[in-house]
């Protein structure tokens, strides 16, 4: 139980801190005007 209550704590930071990172890396790409990889 006490399991499910820390995966139930750390997905949303998780899940939100990826979304982020994600959006960090499209707006640094866009500014640099061109895709890296």
């Amino acid at each position: 139980m006490s399991r499910f209550k820390d995966f139930a704590f750390f997905f949303p930071f998780t899940a939100f801190s990826l979304m982020l990172s994600h959006l960090l890396s499209r707006v640094y790409f866009r500014r640099n005007g061109h895709l890296v990889g």
